[in-house]
Order: structure tokens, then C-alpha cells, then sequence
């Protein structure tokens, strides 16, 4: 067990935000996609169960272009089982899908959008190990005024706001996640950088998809590549 008296106030920080990032928002968002599910189909498809019967329904409401586009995330949310599906499953199936994201309502898309963009652009940018007091304070602000907006409970977020005592192990698969987050949203970054005038028309579209712009806010960034690469053509 990792003391509070190990770490500085500003690690401390990076830790509890960590927890709450990856343990708070993805169960929320599983609360929340089972909500939307119950709220559509509790009378005609059933109640979502985590049942790989529920799984092969989800499918079965998507479109053959969200099929195609979403396969590999499409493999493991067939099963049904919440527990297995990340965020980019979780805001995908809430977002972007046919059963759910058609007719979202407009407070709980913003407020799940809002989600996305602390997880992909917001945390996964902060520096590695510390976070100072004004911005784990703006972050936990944030994170929970989205929470009460969706009528999550914050309970949570609070005990972990003020928790100086975490498991060592707990601790290294928090922090392994992290790591492949934002491996991931630099590889992504870099893809994107890349990009040259020529092949730009053609990989819109891909950049548009769902995996891209929501691990990185890719909307904005392809809007900094034209800016970029209409330069580069002047």
C-alpha cells in the first residue's frame, strides 16, 4: 500500500485524477449506455442484461457502414458484457451508434462529448506524475459538474478527491492504462501531422471516423492541417 507520505501533494493529485479517469468516467458512461438502452428497447429488445444476447441486438441496430467501420470495436461488444468495453467502445455505442447516438438527447450528448474531450484531449495531455492544486481542483470541478449534469453520483469522485492511500497494484494498472492512452492519442497526433495536400481529400473521410475523432479531437487538428498545408501550397 502506497502512502500519502511517499508522494508530494502534486503526484497525489496525478494519481486520484488517474483513478478517477479510468475507473469513475467509464463506469458513468456504462450507467449511462445502459440508461439510453432501457429507455428504447426495455419493452421490445429487452433490458440490457450484459448478455451476449443484448451484444448481438447492439449489432443487429447498426448500420452495414457502422458495422464495417467499427469491427474490431464490434468484436468484443458483441458479447454484451459492459465490463469489457473501454471508453472508446462506451462512447461510441453512446455517441456515434444507430441504436443510441440517433436521437440522443441534446443535454446528454453534450454533457457525454464533454467526457470524451477531458479524457482524449484534456488528461491525456496533462504532464506525466504531477498535477498542481489549481488544475487537479478545475479538473475534479469540471468532471463533476458534468456527473451531476447526467445524474451520476459524485460520491466517487469525492472520496477519491481526498484519498492519500493506494494499492501498489491498483496503482500500476491505473497507471499502465494511462500510458497506453496516451501512446496512443501521440500516434494518432503524429498520423494526422503527417498528412500531406495529395492524400488529404481521400483520408477525410477516415480522419472523420469515429476511433480518430474521438481519441483526439481530430475535427480541430484536421482544421489546423489545412490551415497548414494551405501554407505549404501558397
Amino acid at each position: 500500500m502506497a502512502t500519502g507520505s511517499e508522494y508530494t501533494e502534486e503526484q497525489l493529485n496525478y494519481y486520484r485524477i488517474c483513478c478517477i479517469t479510468t475507473d469513475e468516467l467509464t463506469d458513468g458512461l456504462r450507467t449511462i449506455f445502459k440508461q439510453e438502452w432501457d429507455n428504447r428497447y426495455a419493452t421490445t429488445l429487452g433490458e440490457w442484461k450484459d448478455e451476449a444476447k443484448n451484444g448481438q441486438d447492439f449489432k443487429n441496430g447498426e448500420s452495414p457502414q457502422n458495422q464495417a467501420s467499427n469491427r474490431e470495436l464490434l468484436a468484443t461488444m458483441i458479447n454484451g458484457n459492459r465490463a469489457e468495453w473501454d471508453c472508446s467502445m462506451l462512447f461510441y455505442a453512446i455517441l456515434y451508434s444507430d441504436c443510441i447516438g440517433r436521437g440522443l438527447n441534446v443535454v446528454v450528448r453534450s454533457n457525454i462529448d464533454d467526457l470524451r474531450k477531458f479524457r482524449y484531449q484534456d488528461f491525456a495531455h496533462l504532464p506525466r506524475d504531477q498535477i498542481s492544486e489549481p488544475k487537479f481542483q478545475s479538473a475534479i470541478t469540471k468532471l463533476q459538474g458534468v456527473f451531476q449534469a447526467l445524474g451520476l453520483s459524485t460520491v466517487k469522485i469525492q472520496e477519491i478527491r481526498n484519498q492519500a492511500n493506494f494499492s501498489i497494484s491498483h496503482l500500476n494498472k491505473i497507471l499502465k492504462e494511462v500510458d497506453k492512452l496516451k501512446q496512443e492519442v501521440k500516434v494518432l497526433e503524429e498520423q494526422l501531422q503527417r498528412v500531406d495536400y495529395a492524400t488529404f481529400d481521400r483520408g477525410y473521410s477516415s480522419l472523420k471516423s469515429y476511433q480518430l475523432e474521438s481519441s483526439v479531437g481530430a475535427q480541430a487538428m484536421i482544421q489546423r492541417g489545412v490551415a497548414v498545408m494551405s501554407k505549404k501550397g501558397q
